[in-house]
């Protein structure tokens, strides 16, 4: 038909799209058939509700080839973006950046995340930076939260004597 617009299939209306929000979480997304996002409905295209779960379609329309393997698998998104936060966490201390190294690995702390794997890497990274305050914070959270009292208040209090 000429100049005239397709109604969206089932399976298109049923489907929300989440945009991704940074160069990394792009480059880990599977990317969309173009009709889905070239013709989504507007409804599609609001942001849910935060915590909100996704809807996962189970099986995609007849005549979809290779849809129903791509909507039923869920991503592992959580994971995946703690790796690569680690990852760029440790990128930036080669990079000689500790502070935002330390921002980094404070989100991966609160988070529980290799707690073990944070502790080294930071007591390894503050024999390069033993001046940098958020380091010697990020090292007594990841302490505190691994159990290990002691050593946490011994690195709150070296981050207090550098303040003053």
């Amino acid at each position: 038909m000429l100049g005239v617009e397709q109604p969206a299939s089932a399976l298109e209306q049923a489907l929300e799209i989440e945009q991704p929000t940074s160069e990394l979480e792009q480059a880990l997304e599977i990317e969309q058939p173009a009709a889905i996002q070239e013709g989504a409905p507007p409804e599609a295209a609001e942001e849910p509700a935060a915590g909100a779960e996704q809807p996962i379609a189970q099986a995609a329309e007849p005549g979809t080839p290779g849809m129903e393997a791509e909507l039923s698998t869920p991503v592992e998104e959580p994971t995946v973006s703690r790796q690569t936060t680690l990852i760029e966490a440790r990128d930036l201390l080669v990079q000689r950046q500790p502070t935002q190294a330390a921002q980094l690995y404070s989100q991966l702390i609160k988070q529980d995340y290799r707690l073990e794997e944070i502790v080294k890497d930071l007591q390894d990274a503050l024999y390069s930076f033993p001046l940098d305050i958020d380091m010697w914070i990020a090292l007594g959270d990841a302490l505190n939260r691994s159990a290990d009292l002691q050593e946490a208040l011994n690195a709150y209090t070296k981050a207090e004597e550098l303040v003053r």
